[in-house]
């Protein structure tokens, strides 16, 4: 019978431990966007640009690289669908760390 307590004590202190856990962890602020808007990166013509110049804008961020084929294939498309809705507050990005006479 001790072995039992023992067993359904543990087995509730456990629930209770992962319970408090969970909780906390929910309530937990999400990161401050300021970090994230005062993100800058150069672009084709190394100039930095600042993604807080597009607060407010969806932001559609692509990662490619020269060597993926697929990316490149893809390129165009992003090209013309940032032409498409670039003035409804749509920004699409690029990123691709390569060298630059590869990227332009």
């Amino acid at each position: 019978m001790a072995k039992t307590g023992w067993i359904l004590t543990t087995g509730v202190a456990v629930i209770a431990l992962a319970a408090g856990l969970y909780a906390g962890l929910s309530r937990s602020p999400p990161p401050d966007a300021a970090i994230l808007m005062a993100l800058s990166l150069p672009d084709t013509h190394g100039e930095d640009q600042a993604l807080s110049q597009w607060k407010g804008k969806v932001v559609v961020v692509n990662f490619w690289a020269t060597w993926c084929e697929p990316c490149r294939e893809e390129m165009p498309e992003f090209i013309q669908t940032q032409r498409e809705l670039g003035g409804q507050g749509v920004q699409f990005v690029g990123i691709a760390i390569d060298e630059l006479d590869k990227v332009t």
